[in-house]
């Protein structure tokens, strides 16, 4: 069973420093924090429960399950739980998104490899 993050952070898998199909961003030295790290390729494994607005109300992620993310080192932890290590963020850290998972939406519908499920 994959652990369920609380509020806005989400469960993810590092996939690497390199973006993929030569893809690149380049930031400035120093970006602001005086830190120069390397951004790392993640992929979303599991979102949490959720922040709740003033009106009681869940407020929905900008990423879902499968997108791939480039985030800062920096903002990521580690923990364990029976023995398997996993690695988690919160949202609001995210650098960019540079690939939706497999549920991605178009014209309201659900997409699936590409092809809309749709019927016509």
């Amino acid at each position: 069973m994959i652990p369920t993050p609380y509020g806005q952070r989400i469960l993810i898998d590092v996939l690497g420093d390199e973006p993929q199909e030569g893809s690149a961003i380049v930031l400035p030295e120093g970006r602001g924090h005086g830190i120069d790290q390397e951004l790392k390729r993640v992929k979303v494994v599991q979102l949490g429960t959720g922040m709740v607005d003033n009106n009681g109300n869940r407020v929905p992620f900008d990423v879902q399950i499968g997108d791939t993310l480039l985030v800062e080192p920096q903002y990521m932890a580690k923990f364990r739980v029976g023995g398997k290590e996993y690695t988690i963020m919160n949202e609001a850290h995210i650098v960019v998104i540079i690939g939706r998972g497999v549920k991605q939406q178009l014209d309201g519908k659900a997409k699936k490899n590409g092809k809309s499920t749709r019927k016509t």
